[in-house]
């Protein structure tokens, strides 16, 4: 775990490696789950279940199987590990930020709010909790709050990254306070790659690619070989005409990702900017190639289509998505545009109530994309 944090992943594989090689125990079930590939869920279930059958209370492997449950539409499993990991060890702090993301991806308003609650009652004078609880209070729309807990955070230690959050939970439209935020978190780290990557998100979202473009230079100057910065710099060359560069952009990053879900974090980024979607679809169908009928895959390939006006194709993604997990938000979501976009109103209507019931900012993420239901048709 130091090795991944401090950046030495091969390190991390090579003592992950070792310790799957040795005797089967819970570690060396999680070492094993964890050499797979991230998109290999079911892999990785075997792994944690073995491993929680041999030691019931062990933390660490009821996190992730929550994670993992959530991800295949497994709700009521899901939330009951994330209690169970919380139970175990009411001190790590991202257990509840764990239970509340699940809580409030399906629409349990009350249990994620509570999860925030809970946080704060047991960290009151820790930062990072204030900022996770207001991270969750800005999932619900709920700024004032939200702005209130990361400015205790602020308070009682004014990191970098929590300007950012505070960037991230201010209201969509406050631009300048947005950005205002994010320079501040630079001019206190100007090495700063997530504040350079919020940077560029933000002034692409208000148009000024050449500015984006520059923002995500100085990330890369940092991390030369990101597959996610490499992407976006694309996108942004993209938008403001140099082709040329756009496509060095892509290809390098394209070349780099050799597992299923960086091509899926690729496709999926390209698809909702709608740029480079034929080059998306490939990327998409790789990824699938790879771990078959993935649901987020398969939600990427669905908005790759809806851009390129496949809507039937789209539909068809996104109902496979949905069977395997029925409460992911953007695949509803992306559903309502295509049945919208087809003139059928009432499937329409009923798509996107569900998945705002889930996700009640997911609308407005999407508008930013240029992504919406469209009104005023019907079938």
């Amino acid at each position: 775990d130091l090795y991944v944090n401090f950046g030495f992943p091969d390190k991390a594989r090579a003592l992950a490696e070792r310790a799957a090689a040795g005797p089967t125990t819970p570690m060396s079930l999680l070492s094993r789950a964890r050499l797979r590939d991230s998109a290999d869920t079911e892999g990785q279930l075997a792994d944690l279940d073995e491993a929680l059958r041999m030691s019931p209370d062990f933390g660490q492997a009821l996190a992730w199987r929550a994670q993992l449950r959530a991800s295949k539409g497994d709700v009521e499993g899901a939330l009951s590990d994330a209690r169970a990991a919380i139970e175990a060890d009411p001190r790590q702090r991202d257990l509840y930020l764990l239970q509340a993301n699940i809580a409030r991806s399906n629409g349990r308003k009350d249990e994620a709010l509570a999860a925030a609650s809970a946080l704060l009652a047991n960290n009151p004078d820790d930062g990072y909790s204030h900022v996770a609880a207001g991270k969750i209070y800005a999932a619900f729309g709920m700024h004032d709050e939200a702005l209130a807990q990361i400015d205790r955070a602020l308070a009682i230690s004014p990191e970098p990254y929590i300007y950012l959050n505070r960037s991230d939970v201010r209201d969509p439209k406050d631009f300048d306070s947005r950005l205002a935020d994010i320079e501040e978190a630079l001019r206190r780290a100007p090495n700063y790659v997530a504040g350079y990557t919020a940077k560029g998100r933000l002034l692409s979202e208000r148009g000024d690619h050449s500015a984006a473009v520059e923002a995500y230079d100085k990330a890369l100057a940092v991390e030369k070989d990101s597959t996610g910065l490499l992407t976006m710099r694309g996108i942004a060359l993209a938008r403001q005409g140099d082709r040329s560069r756009s496509e060095r952009d892509f290809a390098q990053a394209r070349q780099q990702a050799k597992d299923a879900a960086t091509l899926n974090n690729i496709c999926y980024q390209k698809a909702v900017e709608g740029v480079a979607l034929e080059r998306a679809l490939e990327e998409c169908n790789e990824s699938l190639r790879l771990v078959p009928d993935h649901p987020p895959t398969l939600d990427s390939r669905g908005y790759a289509l809806l851009r390129l006006g496949r809507l039937d194709d789209a539909i068809q993604d996104f109902d496979l998505a949905l069977r395997k997990a029925p409460e992911l938000a953007p695949s509803l979501f992306g559903r309502a545009i295509a049945w919208s976009r087809k003139g059928d109103a009432q499937k329409a209507a009923a798509d996107e109530q569900a998945a705002l019931r889930i996700d009640p900012d997911i609308a407005e993420r999407m508008s930013a994309y240029g992504l919406a239901v469209e009104s005023g048709k019907t079938s």
